[in-house]
């Protein structure tokens, strides 16, 4: 059994981090061993990329739940049962926001980029991060969620949104994202 976590995403990451961002960033904060290769020949029982290969062999696809699995396994999740659900939650939330950010969902008329923007402050009036007061890998997906947003529809006006704002900076003073940051990696294609 190896010590060591494989991501397995296009190109290895080399020309763009796409959803394998979150994944790097979660295992550089928790110090984990790690190597990150192309494609894999057999796909297993997974459909799309990511997929991620834990240490006892076994591998698994679906950003979300690699980052909720991953969370549990690396101490990057919540402590209590409300953080955890917390966590849950933020996850598929934020891929929810990805979603509709990366397809451009988001108008005037609807509102949305107001509705979640205002989901977020709430969330983080309770905390420094969005579960809990370190980060998890909430945040660590909130990365790709933001960057898709910021690229759609501009940077974050943190006189509307300063608990986004002061989240988005912590975040990105964190040494993990700092490291990914430096590799001066695009995060989209």
């Amino acid at each position: 059994m190896s010590s060591s976590y494989t991501l397995y995403y296009w190109g290895a990451c080399k020309k763009f981090w796409g959803r394998g961002l979150p994944i790097v960033v979660a295992l550089d904060s928790s110090k984990s061993e790690y190597e990150i290769k192309d494609v894999p020949e057999d796909m297993g029982l997974s459909f799309a990329l990511p997929i991620v290969e834990f240490p006892d062999g076994n591998r698994m696809s679906q950003l979300p739940m690699i980052l909720d699995v991953m969370g549990e396994k690396l101490g990057l999740h919540g402590d209590s049962l409300e953080e955890k659900l917390a966590v849950k939650q933020i996850l598929l939330d934020l891929d929810d926001l990805l979603t509709e950010t990366f397809n451009g969902k988001w108008t005037d008329e609807n509102g949305r980029k107001d509705k979640w923007f205002k989901l977020l402050e709430k969330r983080l009036s309770l905390n420094t991060f969005l579960a809990k007061h370190s980060p998890t890998v909430a945040d660590f997906h909130g990365i790709l969620a933001m960057e898709s947003a910021i690229a759609k529809y501009g940077a974050i006006d943190a006189s509307v949104y300063p608990k986004v704002a002061a989240w988005w900076t912590a975040l990105n003073a964190l040494p993990a994202v700092k490291k990914a940051r430096e590799l001066d990696i695009k995060l989209f294609p």
